[in-house]
């Protein structure tokens, strides 16, 4: 959040009880404290009004806009502090509202509901889904980022697995003839490392159309965090 000069021409009082002016599309009310709010969502729901604004000094965007492709993620990779990582775009929910402020380089998201998590003062429950404290402070929401990295699995192992799969499809259809009337149930699914470790000579019918139809039985970890970062591309 940048620091910007607080127009007392402009300033309201009632809605808030505080002096108090508003952004040009109402989402952002700045106090005459210093501090900052982030009260509505609605400039999340167009590609329009999802971009930079220089004035206030953040982005809004979803993981999926080619706005944050070009202006973005041209420049930025985007990081987890908490477990030291890149996280890689298509890791996230593609059409989650993200904040990114200029400053800070902090990537937040509002959440849903309005609320208050540690650092916002009461007065704003039910009034702020972001919050800065002043310029250059960093934004505290109640909202969380979740994410969904792939599988801690090697290079040699994704070959042997799509391999394996090949070599299951033409069992399938050599052994079992026609899939389109028979159901199997989850249960029968195996892991990847399962599917890895026996032989297909050795899987069992069930198995084999279980695997075929419905995949492997673990699914990509949710990683949860309060906030990313933007790092300059090295």
């Amino acid at each position: 959040m940048i620091e910007q000069e607080f127009k007392h021409s402009v300033q309201q009082w009632d809605t808030y009880r505080a002096f108090h002016t508003k952004s040009d599309n109402g989402a952002f009310v700045r106090f005459d404290t210093g501090e900052v709010i982030m009260a509505s969502r609605h400039p999340f729901n167009s590609p329009d009004t999802r971009r930079g604004y220089e004035d206030v000094g953040v982005d809004l965007f979803y993981p999926s806009d080619a706005w944050a492709a070009s202006h973005l993620f041209r420049e930025f990779d985007i990081w987890d502090p908490h477990n030291e990582r890149k996280v890689v775009k298509s890791w996230l929910p593609p059409s989650m509202d993200l904040l990114h402020d200029h400053h800070t380089h902090r990537v937040v998201s509002p959440g849903l509901r309005r609320g208050v998590t540690a650092g916002i003062p009461s007065r704003f429950e039910n009034r702020a889904y972001i919050y800065w404290a002043g310029a250059y402070h960093q934004p505290l929401t109640p909202g969380t980022i979740p994410y969904y990295p792939f599988f801690d699995i090697t290079l040699d192992e994704k070959r042997e697995l799509r391999e394996k799969l090949i070599g299951l499809k033409a069992q399938v259809r050599l052994l079992d003839g026609d899939l389109a009337n028979k159901v199997y149930h989850r249960n029968a699914l195996l892991s990847r490392q399962e599917f890895l470790a026996k032989p297909l000579s050795e899987l069992t019918e069930i198995e084999r159309h279980a695997t075929r139809i419905h995949g492997f039985k673990d699914k990509r970890p949710t990683v949860t965090v309060p906030w990313l970062e933007l790092k300059a591309k090295v």
